[in-house]
């Protein structure tokens, strides 16, 4: 019984330590939301749901809510959706079905605002009948402070 406890103890802390630690490096969030970014291409269904809707803008902070999270500050989710990156709504008329990003790599990018991070990303595209194909994508991402965690404030891609 002794054992039992200090193990689910052991386990509590370690999760409380997980917890607290959650996005406290801004490459760790960037890697988060440009995976985020990407997984949308597996949400069609939802998306053409959202195109749909009657309550566009609610149902847009649903969406956005379920595919990024807590890896956006209220700004960035505003400037994001008004400037039409989110959601990507070209992905309904493509035949990807599948997107990942690997081989990240990041640099303080010059001549921009604190927190502002270059990128450079291995994007890897699955179609619908199994092919693939890959490219290197470049971008910004401005990671701030916001409440005690790192949140995306703005995301643009520059090279695709």
């Amino acid at each position: 019984m002794e054992k039992t406890l200090a193990l689910f103890l052991a386990l509590l802390v370690a999760l409380a330590f997980i917890g607290c630690n959650a996005y406290d490096n801004k490459e760790e969030v960037a890697i988060d939301f440009i995976n985020s970014y990407y997984s949308q291409y597996e949400k069609k269904d939802d998306l053409e749901e959202l195109t749909k809707s009657q309550f566009y803008h609610t149902e847009i902070d649903a969406f956005v809510g379920q595919i990024f999270g807590d890896l956006l500050t209220e700004k960035g989710k505003e400037k994001l959706a008004a400037n039409r990156i989110i959601p990507k709504l070209d992905v309904l008329d493509s035949n990807i079905n599948k997107v990942t990003a690997s081989n990240f790599k990041f640099e303080e990018a010059d001549n921009y605002p604190k927190g502002t991070l270059s990128f450079r990303a291995l994007i890897t595209n699955v179609y619908d009948d199994s092919s693939e194909s890959e490219f290197e994508v470049t971008g910004l991402i401005r990671i701030v402070n916001d409440n005690e965690k790192y949140r995306v404030d703005n995301f643009i891609i520059t090279k695709k």
